[in-house]
């Protein structure tokens, strides 16, 4: 860590454990907007939704979900701007030194949240935030940067604690994460998956999933349902059919996750499965919006499609979305380590946009596609400018290193040419007559030079040291 960053982290540190002011909602809970919510969220719990059933259950009433906990104090409910910092809390100088000093990209890791009692209509909720820490600097696959936490304590209008939401996001250095230079990268268009074929007598089978209808083959004479499609009956030999459409529900027979080679049409890890049908019959798909070690024979799947082409249409399968609870789970039902059925949601724009709006959450990026793409291109060119820079001062660096070595060698040479002792005329055996300096032997001279050299290179040593440890071979070849 050097002197700045280090300085850094000491003028972060006294902001550790700063408490914001109380900050209380303009309106209360209502029911209208917690029906919106669960409306979005697929909530079915009628304790939270229908006032008959709530009144006879266990909380006399309708209650909020407790996921509701942050929504009934977000900026636009306190009287607050959704654009924009919020200078009275104590999270915000963090931010501010932390953007000061370059560290201006950001994201969110963790939302935690805990709950200690029902929020009911008409509750007026209040919140105090918290500075509950500021990581040292910290080498991420995205960049270096330090993790910032806050925790909110949440109250009802009796001062009653209701909950607390534990939020942590990483500020980090645009540029100096993993590079796109330093991994191979195909920017090439992602090829389309293989196309597949058929005839005329298969035809009826691929209309029919262009329209989203999974058509099964069914022989007239016989009523048996054959998949995939087929010339004649395979035991009568029949070959008049028509065919009927599957409900589309099965349960997984059997699965394989091909690895090699990997196909770029594909996205991997690559479940291929065998579905048999409620119908009976048994199709091979692929099997998405589950990992590999969530897969369990016999696990209900329903059909999904696939436009692989302008004009094909693929079937797929994935887990069936579990049927939401209609009361709630206590203490004692569930524990640790339980395992959780998977529960696909396709995330599309209306999903992100109605979510927004029921959580009272109005950011712009989250409703109006300018600017989130404008918020994605700055987000870009400022990563791009951080990392020109940072090339750039690598250059600079190694000019620097560079110029270093030319004066060091230029030096070494000069001390060498000064330092060489005048060598001595040979000994030779009485009656030969000795031979002038300059007409010695060269392997003599080289070995009376080459303790001096040695000596001039140790020096070298040391200044090549104290550059860093950055040198240039090229010039001392």
């Amino acid at each position: 860590m050097s002197d700045v960053d280090a300085a850094l982290h000491t003028a972060l540190q006294p902001l550790v454990g700063g408490q914001g002011p109380v900050q209380v909602a303009t309106e209360p809970v209502g029911a209208s907007a917690v029906s919106a919510w669960c409306a979005v969220m697929s909530e079915a719990n009628p304790l939270f939704v229908d006032e008959a059933v709530a009144t006879s259950g266990p909380h006399g009433g309708i209650v909020a979900p407790p996921a509701t906990l942050n929504m009934w104090t977000m900026p636009v409910r306190i009287g607050g701007d959704s654009v924009g910092r919020d200078t009275d809390q104590p999270q915000q100088a963090a931010y501010q030194l932390l953007d000061d000093a370059g560290f201006t990209g950001v994201v969110a890791t963790n939302s935690d949240q805990a709950y200690e009692a029902h929020l009911r209509p008409g509750d007026i909720v209040s919140a105090r935030t918290t500075l509950v820490g500021v990581s040292p600097q910290k080498q991420t696959a995205l960049g270096i940067g330090h993790f910032v936490t806050t925790e909110v304590a949440y109250a009802n209008q009796h001062g009653d604690p209701v909950g607390t939401l534990t939020f942590r996001i990483f500020k980090f250095r645009p540029g100096t994460g993993r590079q796109r230079g330093d991994e191979p990268v195909d920017d090439s268009p992602r090829p389309e998956r293989p196309r597949p074929r058929w005839n005329q007598d298969q035809a009826w089978h691929w209309e029919g999933l262009r329209q989203h209808e999974l058509r099964i083959q069914r022989f007239t004479g016989s009523g048996r349902l054959v998949h995939p499609p087929v010339v004649a009956d395979p035991t009568t030999h029949d070959m008049a059919y028509d065919w009927v459409v599957a409900s589309g529900r099965g349960s997984l027979y059997s699965w394989t996750a091909p690895e090699h080679p990997k196909v770029p049409a594909f996205d991997y890890p690559l479940v291929v499965g065998l579905v048999e049908l409620e119908e009976g019959v048994r199709v091979v798909s692929n099997i998405v919006g589950v990992r590999p070690d969530q897969l369990e024979i016999g696990m209900p799947l329903e059909v999904c499609w696939l436009d692989s082409h302008d004009d094909v249409t693929l079937h797929q399968f994935r887990p069936v979305r579990p049927d939401r609870r209609t009361d709630t789970l206590v203490r004692g039902d569930v524990s640790v380590g339980d395992r959780l059925p998977p529960c696909p949601i396709d995330v599309t724009t209306e999903l992100v946009m109605s979510g927004a709006l029921a959580t009272f959450d109005h950011q712009d990026v989250h409703h109006d596609s300018d600017a989130a793409r404008a918020a994605a291109f700055a987000e870009r060119t400022n990563a791009a400018r951080a990392q020109e820079q940072q090339q750039r001062q690598q250059q600079l660096q190694q000019q620097q290193v560079y110029a270093d070595t030319a004066r060091a060698l230029d030096f070494a040479s000069r001390s060498t040419a000064y330092r060489q002792p005048q060598i001595q005329s040979q000994q030779l055996p009485p009656g030969q007559p000795s031979l002038p300096r300059h007409v010695q032997p060269q392997q003599q001279q080289q070995q009376q030079l080459r303790p001096q050299h040695a000596s001039v290179f140790v020096d070298l040593s040391s200044a090549y040291a104290s550059t860093g440890g950055r040198w240039c071979s090229k010039a001392l070849r």
